[in-house]
This record gives structure tokens, C-alpha cells and sequence, in this order.
């Protein structure tokens, strides 16, 4: 809550090996976009199951990602006073790359999210490492968008 986000997904490339789990309400059109509701999972579990998380700063989702051991890709809100304080816990406690709202566009999506997802995970050891030169940064995985 608090901040409507949802990245224009359906014009972001496919990226071998990565697949993004989103609200179904955003009825995203990408062939590698899947709801997660039907999963039938609690959120915690389907944080946890992921190799990555994008999201907003806020204290469940950053608390959750900690406690859960799954890296955050971020992008910062606007003028939202907390902020600051939850990413300086973030950087001390997890694992963490703020994210562009550039970035989050067709054009930038092969470089950000995918290159960052790669440095989370070779930084962290999270994620699977897929083949060098798969366009991806290397990264192959899930991961959860969350709005």
C-alpha cells in the first residue's frame, strides 16, 4: 500500500531462465509473467520460494525479504519521510540494489533488472547462475514483483 507501482512489464524482453511472478490483477501480458494468486501460496512462502524480489521500500516487504534470506531489488518512493531509516536497515541486514524507475523500461529492463539480479546474486550467492552470455547477467531464477 501506499504507492501504486506496477513496471510495464509487458514490453520488457524475455530473459532465458527468469521468471516473474506479479499481482493478477495487473494482468500482465508477458509470455514469462505469471500471476502468483493461483499458486495458493501465503505471501511469506512465495517470498521465500523466489531468488528475487522487486518491490518499494516498506517494512513488511523489506522485513520479509531479511528474515527470508531473498535479495531486494528496490526503487525508492516519493516523499515518504521512513524511507531513508528502512533502506539504511536494508543495506545493514540484507541483501539490496536500488532499482532505476528508468531502468524498469523496455530499453533498461536487460540491463536493470536482469544485470542487477546477477550482482545481488553472485554478490550474495542467491539465485541460480545461469550460463555466461545468456543476456541476463547470468541470472536465471524467480522472481516476485510486488506492487
Amino acid at each position: 500500500g501506499g504507492m501504486h507501482f506496477r513496471p510495464p512489464m509487458q514490453s520488457w524482453p524475455r530473459l532465458p531462465g527468469v521468471t516473474w511472478l506479479v499481482q493478477q490483477d495487473w494482468r500482465v501480458q508477458h509470455a514469462d509473467a505469471h500471476a502468483f494468486e493461483p499458486l495458493g501460496m501465503a505471501f511469506t512462502d512465495l517470498l521465500a520460494s523466489c531468488d528475487a524480489v522487486i518491490g518499494k521500500p516498506g517494512y513488511g516487504l523489506f522485513t520479509e525479504a531479511v528474515n527470508n534470506g531473498v535479495p531486494l531489488l528496490y526503487l525508492r518512493r516519493v516523499d515518504w519521510p521512513e524511507e531513508p531509516y528502512l533502506i539504511d536497515w536494508l543495506q545493514q541486514h540484507g541483501r539490496c540494489l536500488e532499482v532505476a524507475r528508468a531502468g524498469c523500461t523496455a530499453r533498461g529492463v536487460a540491463r536493470c533488472p536482469a544485470e542487477s539480479l546477477g550482482a545481488t546474486g553472485q554478490a550474495a550467492g542467491a539465485g541460480k547462475r545461469g550460463a555466461a552470455g545468456s543476456g541476463n547477467g547470468g541470472f536465471a531464477g524467480s522472481v516476485l514483483v510486488q506492487g
